[in-house]
């Protein structure tokens, strides 16, 4: 197997000059690059990845953790970080931790190592092992994504949640809608009690908080059939609108409303994807609602 000194001994250089060439050209002159460019090219060199991780102690790897790979949420997300990554000469190691904090561990175990040189983690937690370390500022850069928590002491990336919530509140009251059915994701998660809290204290500020009511769900098609079971049997039978909280809980949402949703006129979502423009057409073509206003907004 050709060696970095096979490669110095025919361009008639030094291995530091050829190291440099392949990792800072531009510190090299013109002629020394073409000279052990060419014998690259010849004797079919190519340089050894780990060895180099080892010297300059970076891999050029980022770890991305999700909670739930199979939440459509996440891939719109997973796709803007790979496009900026390979931007800027990085691969991405994609992790599911399913909301395992043993899993979690395990990820966090790949940084402690120096298998990825940075981590995003879309969850709303941490490794122990990750922020025993973090305290004493001695880890790669973590950035949170999506479900933000000042707790945890990182970087994020997020929207205000709290705010989206009751904007998307004062559409609703706008449209003239009082009695208003909501399907939440999980209470654990800081971004639902976000939304959560800004749905309410909308609904206070109309004077229309004893007219809401509160299902709590996952984020699953299970729960959000469960969540519409419940809100058909809301005492409050002549309910307007119905805010689900994200693209599973939507999905299981959907199907009750095609099969009989004529006193629901207004769906309100999170998240903006395709479905919303196939459910409104759905909606209208089958006559079962007599004003529909879906509206999305980005989670």
């Amino acid at each position: 197997m050709t060696t970095i000194h096979d490669v110095a001994a025919r361009a008639e250089v030094s291995t530091a000059t050829v190291s440099r060439v392949l990792s800072n050209p531009e510190k090299v002159s013109e002629a020394t690059r073409r000279r052990v460019l060419k014998a690259v090219h010849q004797l079919g060199y190519s340089p050894n990845a780990a060895a180099k991780s080892l010297r300059t102690l970076t891999t050029r790897k980022l770890l991305v953790t999700v909670p739930d790979i199979a939440n459509p949420f996440f891939s719109l997300i997973i796709q803007g970080i790979e496009e900026a990554a390979l931007r800027e000469g990085y691969a991405v190691v994609l992790g599911d931790t399913h909301h395992d904090p043993e899993r979690e561990e395990r990820y966090g175990e790949m940084l402690l190592r120096r298998e990825a040189d940075g981590l995003i983690f879309l969850g709303h937690s941490m490794s122990k092992s990750i922020s025993a370390l973090m305290k004493k500022g001695q880890l790669a850069p973590i950035v949170n994504g999506c479900e933000y928590s000042p707790s945890l002491g990182v970087p994020s990336a997020h929207v205000d949640n709290e705010a989206a919530a009751y904007e998307a509140m004062s559409h609703l009251y706008g449209l003239g809608h009082r009695q208003i059915g909501i399907i939440t994701g999980p209470l654990a998660s800081p971004l639902s009690r976000d939304r959560l809290r800004g749905a309410q204290s909308c609904a206070k500020d109309n004077g229309a908080g004893r007219q809401v009511m509160v299902v709590n769900g996952d984020f699953s098609i299970e729960s959000g059939i469960a969540g519409d079971s419940q809100l058909e049997g809301w005492e409050a039978a002549d309910k307007e609108a119905v805010e689900a909280a994200r693209d599973l809980a939507w999905d299981a949402y959907q199907k009750p409303i095609r099969k009989e949703r004529d006193r629901v006129v207004s769906i309100l979502r999170r998240v903006d994807t395709p479905k919303v423009a196939e459910i409104a057409s759905t909606l209208n073509e089958a006559n079962k609602v007599t004003r529909s206003a879906i509206i999305s907004s980005a989670s």
